[in-house]
């Protein structure tokens, strides 16, 4: 009997219209362009092309759409990124597409990280698209100063473009913070928006004068200390709120959002610094039968670094463990915690946070009877001398930090006594932050079943390597993915350079956080045989070295790999290569 092979070619047109909806305009027609005539069609009538123009060089990338000859009604999204690179220069840098041209068929757009004034001007022209559903706007760090909104900037996003559905806003300043200001003769189109901060106030008057609006995310509210009136928001589906800090201020919420007849999914992220007004099953319970009983979805993760004194995990897991929670709605519900009750963390499952951290030893406590939600473990200053093994953990990535004291480093954690606490076998990726101690590690890759990522410091594993040279070579030819690490604006000496890769043989997928010469990319080339992926992260490398680099690789490609075989890509301080095998 033939054994079946299964290839990408074969799949259906449909499913693979589904699979470009994913990738870049540049990405589909680099793949695809001239892998046989059938794709060459597919190109030809796709009509849903996303043109991405993230990156600082796309005079590249605009060059082979435009001998693709591709017409702006079939670019259904556009992305534009990084100051100057766009708003002003449309006609220099889109000599093929100036902004004109998508303005009737258009329906999604994203601008990022762009210089405010320019920002200010584009903003401006948004009324002209006739198509546009989609919008995001992004300069969530201020890295090209404070976006300042203004009352004409919040009218033309929310009032004037008629056919907008889902708004995403993400700057320091609220889009909403002149709300009061307006007061628009017309509703707003928009039924999904997403901002990362909005006090109470301005989502009750952006729901007023957005009557289809059906779902709210906010990631960062600010709630009074007097509530605002009451007001219904019957037609609301869908709810999403962070940076929650007790039952007060979800008490508060549902005061605020009556008649919350068709909300059907809720989540609430924050954290409990209160003990004495923590989460509680009971009062939950009653919030949602008095304002929201016909909810599906309710979704939760609360965290607690304060010590608890007067509470106890049983009694307070106790609240969940009613026919309201278990058969009712079937919502399940966790409290990881250490022992010593100062790090909690409360959340349903499954969760859709995954990554935790403790500082001791911990255990669980659950309404579910499934296997833990905890995927991502950061353990810090850990003694494992009296741990309790009531319950063992399963894990996906375990990050191990170590201070500066010398009693509590992991010199003395001894594989087997980890091994009691964690299931180590299902974790797939291990970090070390700071001192690696042989007496776990090496142990750990004898006797783990599978091929585990490791990510450490280049100077921690260069010690590792020179202290025991046998059993490095030995255990590091079972890593498959490796992540060298690098202070910043530091470079790995050679020496290091070579006897840290030179160890690692079989690796298969690597990252080096730091800036690379030719040589030394000529001699990971070289010894890795089994390499098909390796990223360079640059932290501070000036545009000559990039070129230098460039060039290298470029003639290794027509050399060495025959064109085909080496794929590379510079993007941002990153260098990606591609090895086909």
């Amino acid at each position: 009997m033939s054994k079946l092979t299964s290839k990408f070619e074969y799949l259906p047109n449909e499913l693979i219209y589904l699979l470009f909806d994913y990738l870049s305009c540049h990405e589909i027609i680099y793949a695809f362009e001239k892998l046989n005539n059938r794709f060459k069609y597919l190109l030809d009538v796709y009509s849903n092309y996303h043109l991405n123009l993230v990156f600082e060089k796309i005079k590249s990338k605009l060059l082979l759409i435009h001998n693709k000859r591709l017409h702006s009604d079939r670019i259904k999204s556009l992305t534009l990124s990084g100051g100057d690179i766009f708003i002003d220069g449309a006609n220099y840098y889109l000599s093929f597409y100036i902004i004109d041209v998508f303005y009737p068929k258009l329906e999604s757009l994203s601008i990022c990280n762009v210089t405010n004034p320019r920002l200010y001007s584009f903003i401006e022209l948004l009324p002209n698209f006739k198509q546009l559903k989609r919008l995001s706007i992004s300069n969530r760090f201020g890295l090209l100063g404070v976006l300042n909104v203004t009352t004409q900037m919040q009218d033309i996003i929310l009032f004037q473009i008629r056919t907008l559905k889902s708004l995403v806003w993400n700057a320091r300043q609220s889009l909403l913070y002149f709300a009061n200001m307006i007061k628009p003769t017309e509703k707003s189109s928009i039924e999904y928006f997403q901002s990362s901060s909005a006090r109470l106030i301005e989502l009750i008057w952006l729901h007023t004068h957005c009557e289809r609006l059906k779902s709210f995310q906010i990631s960062y509210s600010n709630f009074p200390f007097h509530p605002p009136a009451a007001h219904a928001f019957p037609q609301l589906i869908s709810l999403k709120i962070d940076h929650l800090f007790s039952m007060n201020d979800i008490r508060l919420l549902f005061k605020c959002f009556t008649e919350l007849i068709s909300l059907k999914h809720l989540q609430f992220q924050g954290k409990c610094e209160l003990e004495y007004d923590m989460i509680d099953g009971n009062q939950l319970k009653d919030l949602i039968q008095k304002f929201s009983p016909q909810l599906k979805t309710f979704q939760f993760v609360f965290s607690s670094l304060t010590q608890w004194k007067y509470t106890k995990v049983q009694t307070f897991i106790q609240s969940f463990l009613t026919d309201f929670w278990l058969i009712e709605k079937k919502w399940f519900v966790t409290c990881a915690y250490q022992n010593s009750l100062d790090i909690v963390y409360i959340y349903t499952r499954p969760c859709f946070q995954h990554k935790f951290f403790f500082r001791k030893p911990w255990k669980e406590i659950s309404t579910s009877t499934t296997t833990t939600d905890i995927k991502v473990l950061n353990v810090r200053e850990f003694n494992l001398s009296n741990t309790n093994t009531d319950s063992i953990t399963s894990v996906d990535c375990l990050s191990i930090s170590h201070s500066n004291k010398p009693d509590q480093i992991f010199v003395d954690m001894f594989y087997d006594r980890l091994d009691r606490y964690l299931s180590l076998s299902t974790v797939k990726q291990i970090e070390y932050r700071g001192q690696i101690p042989m007496s776990s590690f090496f142990p750990l890759l004898k006797r783990h079943r599978s091929h585990p990522t490791i990510k450490a410091q280049c100077d921690v594993l260069f010690e590792l390597i020179g202290a025991n040279v046998q059993f490095a070579e030995k255990y590091f030819r079972k890593i498959r993915s490796l992540e060298v690490q690098c202070e910043a604006k530091k470079t790995i000496e050679r020496k290091q350079f070579e006897s840290i890769f030179s160890a690692f043989t079989n690796v298969e997928e690597l990252v080096v956080d730091s800036v690379v010469e030719p040589a030394e990319l000529a001699f990971l080339l070289k010894k890795l045989e089994h390499l098909s992926f390796l990223m360079v992260k640059w932290s501070v490398v000036n545009d000559s070295k990039k070129e230098k680099i460039e060039s290298w690789l470029s003639t290794q490609r027509k050399i060495r790999f025959k064109n085909d075989r080496l794929l590379c890509k510079c993007f941002h301080n990153n260098l990606l290569v591609l090895i086909i095998k």
